[in-house]
């Protein structure tokens, strides 16, 4: 199987904030430069190899900017809070995967991952135990 990479989300661009809004009500928007181009690659964000190669087979090898962008605000990775939406199906998942997976790895404590309903956490479910490398409880 080719990789791929993921499906281009709807026009309307996401908002992205690692606080919420600011005063004015307006969210940070920020693009990523040229230099910093390799950051929509997801071997660019310190995942283990086991990790991405099974995302990888499941055709994920490169994120949209505005993943990328979500991951790169403030001190997200360190574990700051960042609040950030999109239209269905734009990849709001994989940020939250990406996060969760690089803080258990990292940290080795849990997490706790919320979803909507319950046939989304159940495939939520089978696809984390998928590409995971390490035990995980459900």
């Amino acid at each position: 199987m080719a990789a791929r990479s993921l499906t281009p989300p709807p026009p309307r661009r996401p908002v992205l904030s690692p606080t919420g809004p600011s005063p004015s009500g307006q969210c940070q928007r920020m693009n990523i430069p040229e230099d910093q181009a390799d950051k929509l690659l997801l071997a660019s964000w310190g995942l283990p190899k086991a990790v991405l190669e099974k995302y990888h087979s499941l055709g994920v090898v490169h994120m949209f900017e505005w993943q990328a962008e979500c991951l790169m605000l403030g001190q997200v990775l360190e574990g700051k809070n960042l609040v950030y939406s999109a239209p269905t199906s734009a990849g709001k998942t994989l940020v939250a995967e990406l996060l969760i997976l690089k803080r258990v790895l990292e940290t080795h404590k849990k997490a706790l991952f919320i979803l909507p309903f319950v046939s989304v956490a159940k495939e939520k479910k089978y696809y984390l135990q998928a590409v995971q490398t390490l035990p995980l409880v459900f």
